[in-house]
């Protein structure tokens, strides 16, 4: 009895929200791929990864994927930078306490930081990113691309750039 209680209560929300995370990432991803526009991608994908971190909210990649969504929303619906920054800052704080050695989950905060305006603050989050993950050429394109904000960091976006390359040509 308990096994099957474990099973219903436990179990079964878990690999419901790892299902809808799925998906929801999937619908991201095809965006990316250039498969669907980025309005119907992120419309798909940011009930299904809401619903995920309501059915588990100690997923840190569920929470993750649904600052990313948040983030990219601003792009469909121009909806208040701000707002939607700190939407999905609250998000990939989420997304730290459950993890804080994931790379992405650093740079989604980053992220989320510059869409506030915070550039200090982000700037902070994406070297920890690169400091967790100095292979990945993803978080140094998105370091880079922080870095290109500020006028005055020019040359450091240009090497943080070149180092992107270097790792993904």
């Amino acid at each position: 009895v308990a096994l099957v209680a474990l099973g219903i209560f436990v179990l079964r929300p878990a690999y419901r929200a790892e299902a809808l995370r799925g998906d929801g990432r999937r619908e991201i991803d095809r965006v990316g791929l250039g498969k669907a526009p980025l309005g119907a991608g992120v419309d798909a994908a940011l009930p299904r990864l809401a619903e995920a971190v309501r059915l588990d909210p100690k997923n840190g990649q569920a929470w993750s994927d649904y600052s990313y969504a948040v983030a990219l929303s601003w792009h469909a619906t121009h909806a208040p930078l701000k707002a939607l920054g700190k939407s999905a800052e609250d998000a990939a704080n989420r997304a730290i306490e459950c993890c804080s050695v994931n790379g992405e989950f650093w740079v989604r905060r980053g992220v989320a930081l510059d869409m506030q305006g915070r550039r200090s603050a982000a700037g902070e989050n994406f070297l920890r990113a690169v400091q967790l993950a100095p292979r990945t050429a993803e978080y140094w394109y998105h370091f880079a691309n922080h870095l290109a904000l500020m006028p005055s960091r020019f040359r450091e976006a240009r090497a943080a750039l070149g180092t992107c390359l270097t790792l993904d040509p």
